[in-house]
């Protein structure tokens, strides 16, 4: 069986070579981009990139999200917009909006940022 993150030509156990950016072998793969049950990797899922050579999908960090299969390398991995929020890893989307009273800059992990009040002498609306 093809060692993680390569894969091997069908019929043998060399190595041909690493698994295409945008895919993951998790072993066994016949193919530098599998796509198929059962083909020992697939296309890199949302919330997740994968470079060249990837064994498991690589989370998307947080405060980020990827609404695409695919990716390559972390900078496909959006920040969350001002006023949205994305806690944890491996985001597909904004977890939501920001809680009344709080401001949620580019990149917040919560809806109630501890260190983003509201200014005093200004309005923070749901969002």
């Amino acid at each position: 069986e093809c060692d993680p993150g390569w894969f091997c030509e069908a019929g043998s156990e060399n190595r041909t070579g690493l698994c295409q950016e945008g895919f993951f072998c998790s072993g066994g793969a016949d193919s530098a981009a599998p796509m198929r049950e059962g083909a020992g990797g697939d296309i890199c899922p949302k919330g997740h990139y994968c470079p060249a050579g990837t064994a498991v999908p690589i989370s998307c960090p947080a405060g980020t999200y990827n609404e695409w299969q695919g990716a390559t390398q972390e900078s496909d991995c959006v920040e969350c917009p001002p006023g949205m929020f994305c806690m944890g890893t491996s985001n597909q989307a904004p977890d939501g909006q920001c809680h009344d009273g709080f401001f949620c800059a580019t990149g917040s992990t919560a809806a109630t940022p501890r260190d983003e009040l509201t200014p005093p002498g200004s309005v923070s609306s749901e969002g």
